[in-house]
């Protein structure tokens, strides 16, 4: 999944604390046999950048789609870098 930082101010990750943060998904998720939208674009990722070792993931815990909150538990690879978010 694509998710975007949508704030004005650069987003500063350091020190070792969790930075909770959301983000927004880039482009629907479908289905793969039906095509039908999963999770529409726009939808909100809820959860914080904790360190890994030496990098950091995001680490999420709730979608919000539609005005519902759905938990989930999720972590992406490591953030390196100046990293697209």
């Amino acid at each position: 999944m694509a998710l975007i930082y949508t704030h004005t101010q650069p987003l500063v990750l350091s020190g070792n604390e969790p930075l909770q943060e959301v983000l927004v998904l880039n482009q629907a998720v479908l289905d793969e046999t039906t095509g039908q939208v999963l999770l529409p674009q726009g939808a909100l990722v809820l959860g914080s950048f904790e360190m890994d070792g030496p990098s950091r993931t995001f680490v999420t815990r709730a979608l919000s789609v539609r005005g519902r909150t759905i938990p989930i538990a999720a972590v992406s690879e490591a953030v390196i870098g100046d990293a697209d978010l």
